[in-house]
């Protein structure tokens, strides 16, 4: 249930800041607001498996890679 508060709480921000660019038809910002949506669920989907065993070498790795 958290999961799906957190999508539409984003997903309303997300056109907040995009309200402008959405409006436009010139701008790309119909696009970008799909792609961060996309993120976000995808982000909300595997965040649960994340955390399993954070410090296994697998995890280790794909964090560094993460923020690199």
């Amino acid at each position: 249930m958290w999961r799906w508060l957190v999508f539409v709480t984003g997903s309303a921000s997300i056109i907040w800041i995009s309200r402008g660019s959405l409006r436009s038809r010139d701008a790309h910002g119909f696009y970008r607001f799909f792609a961060f949506e996309a993120i976000l669920g995808l982000i909300l989907l595997n965040a649960a498996v994340w955390f399993q065993d954070p410090f296994s070498l697998r995890q280790l790795a794909s964090w560094a890679l993460l923020l690199a």
